[in-house]
């Protein structure tokens, strides 16, 4: 190991992580003392299930075919969901049929904002429900775990974490707030671990095989051409963003070869690294800049009327396999197998390409490449194999 690595190793085992550690359990301790202080006792509950979700989009589109499964097992039942503010639009359009009540928590408020968390969980506080499940694999003790501690209920299930948390003071946190914790299968994708966490908790199993999005509550769109390809260049992480005068090359080999112009989506944060590609690319002309134009309804019409989706590691990739798109995804090899590769069974149209130096890693593999080093050559030999 070279100076510089050592130091920076040695920096963070003697102050980063201790000084780290020492502000989140003061923080976790004052949170729960506030729960102490405002939650119920109570022997009797309400005829309610409650879920507990608050991760991210991708998470939420690999979890949502099962509230079908959990509104028919529990028929009569009040269905409530506590989810992430960010993917409101698509729960409440695509999956209020089988929700009563929608509770959003607005994440990074709740983490840094004591007034903002402080009346969330006071708004909720109320709650008694006979069942509450939290399905997340890599659920927030801050958050999942401070929310089901304040709210008595019957039942409490979650997957088992106190063995997974690498921060091992965490560890007595994790699981406390739950009376029924699953041990975490091997080597499952992540929507099996959704689907065997219903299976768990109904007794049931679920017909459901592969992540799906119905097409008939697309909205319309008018104006993308009638043939192109979509390019996803954002990411939520640096290290998972493959350059944009890769994606400008991409874009110009696609043109030339197949005729197909590129519509460029993403957030409105991601507006730089659009103009960065059009500013790489030799067919400016054939590159549309959809970033920051569309809300997550419409960017599922977009990615549902194009021939090829090709993206980094990001929600855009989850979009494309529940609605049967051709997909190639550019990966670092973070968290292998947990999210990509797709299961041939759940999508086989998914191609997933990674660093060369990225071979066969464990399951949830918490290393990773660099992304760049996938070349442009072998990611248009995948293009040609997709729209050939």
């Amino acid at each position: 190991m070279s100076i510089k690595p050592f130091l920076s190793n040695l920096w963070k085992t003697i102050y980063k992580n201790p000084r780290n550690r020492v502000k989140e359990e003061r923080f976790l301790k004052n949170r729960l003392a506030f729960v102490d202080s405002i939650k119920q006792t109570t022997q009797t509950f309400d005829k309610e299930v409650l879920i507990i979700r608050t991760d991210d989009i991708g998470d939420y589109i690999l979890f949502r075919n099962t509230l079908e499964s959990i509104r028919k097992h529990y028929a009569g039942y009040k269905i409530t969901l506590i989810g992430h503010a960010l993917w409101r639009p698509i729960a409440e359009s695509w999956d209020g049929n089988f929700v009563d009540e929608f509770i959003w928590i607005e994440k990074g408020r709740f983490l840094k904002d004591d007034a903002y968390a402080h009346q969330f969980l006071q708004q909720i506080a109320h709650k008694k429900p006979e069942l509450i499940l939290a399905p997340s694999y890599s659920r927030s003790t801050f958050i999942d775990g401070v929310i089901a501690a304040l709210i008595p209920a019957q039942s409490k299930y979650c997957w088992q974490r106190n063995d997974r948390e690498v921060r091992q003071w965490l560890r007595k946190y994790c699981d406390a707030p739950f009376t029924k914790t699953f041990p975490i299968p091997k080597d499952l994708h992540e929507f099996d671990l959704n689907k065997q966490f219903v299976e768990l908790v109904t007794g049931e199993q679920l017909e459901i095989t592969k992540p799906e999005i119905n097409q008939q509550k697309l909205q319309q769109i008018e104006g993308l051409p009638q043939n192109y390809v979509v390019l996803f260049a954002g990411a939520a992480a640096k290290r998972k963003r493959w350059a944009t005068q890769n994606f400008a090359q991409i874009a110009d080999y696609i043109y030339t070869s197949y005729q197909l112009p590129s519509v460029v989506c993403g957030a409105k944060g991601d507006a730089p690294l659009a103009q960065a590609i059009l500013q790489s690319a030799k067919n400016k002309e054939a590159i549309i800049d959809y970033t920051g134009k569309t809300d997550l309804l419409q960017l599922a019409t977009v990615i549902n009327q194009c021939q090829l989706i090709i993206t980094n590691d990001t929600s855009a990739a989850h979009y494309a396999a529940a609605l049967d798109k051709n997909t190639i995804t550019l990966l670092n090899g973070n968290s292998y197998g947990r999210f990509f590769p797709y299961p041939v069974n759940h999508h086989p149209n998914i191609k997933a390409i990674y660093p060369p130096t990225v071979t066969q890693p464990v399951y949830d593999w918490v290393g990773m490449g660099d992304i760049d080093k996938i070349s442009v050559g072998r990611v248009e030999k995948v293009v040609d194999g997709v729209l050939k």
